[in-house]
């Protein structure tokens, strides 16, 4: 019984040790050394997103041509109401001079025109906000692709937001933490 438990206890040893020893070896592929991924060095990014937005001259300029772009939509729907509501205190003007017969259908018309251009100001809105979707997205995508070529060409194993205190981002991310923002503008740019 002594010689069992003996004879466990070796064989027990042995598994552990052979393991250890497994996961504890240099891998080699190829006939070179490389690291375990536990012995990687840690390469962080750091990436200030609302720096990165506002000088991409692309991103932001598609911004500005969107912007107007809606301000001119605007200022021409409030035109059309404009001028509906004077057509119709004309109208009204000169219903009343005649007897004032005419005011329900003068109002309902002018109704009618207000639905009609407020309709077609919605479906404009709903289109260009579309559109802005798709091309923000598209700039997005330009900003993912140069910041994955940053972190590939630099060796970055990650990459996170900068927030506005960077001493203290840089202090929580490791003494490998750079901030990569200048990287990506100059890819993008």
């Amino acid at each position: 019984m002594l010689v069992s438990s003996t004879r466990h206890s070796f064989i027990c040893v042995i598994i552990i040790f052979s393991i250890s020893v497994f996961f504890s070896a240099p891998v080699y592929a190829q006939g070179k050394k490389q690291l375990t991924p536990a012995a990687k060095a840690v390469k962080i990014g750091l990436i200030d997103q609302l720096r990165l937005r506002k000088e991409y001259k692309a991103y932001d300029a598609a911004r500005e041509k969107l912007a107007k772009e809606n301000q001119a939509e605007k200022k021409s729907f409030d035109q059309q109401l404009l001028l509906i509501d004077n057509q119709t205190k004309k109208q009204l003007k000169q219903d009343s001079l005649k007897g004032g017969k005419g005011r329900a259908g003068i109002v309902q018309h002018a109704d009618d025109r207000r639905s009609a251009i407020n309709g077609t100001h919605q479906l404009a809105q709903k289109k260009r906000h579309q559109d802005r979707i798709a091309l923000m997205q598209q700039y997005e995508q330009k900003i993912q692709a140069a910041i994955q070529a940053v972190m590939v060409e630099g060796g970055f194993t990650d990459v996170k937001p900068l927030s506005k205190d960077k001493e203290k981002d840089k202090a929580a991310n490791g003494p490998g933490s750079i901030d990569i923002t200048d990287l990506v503008l100059k890819k993008l740019n």
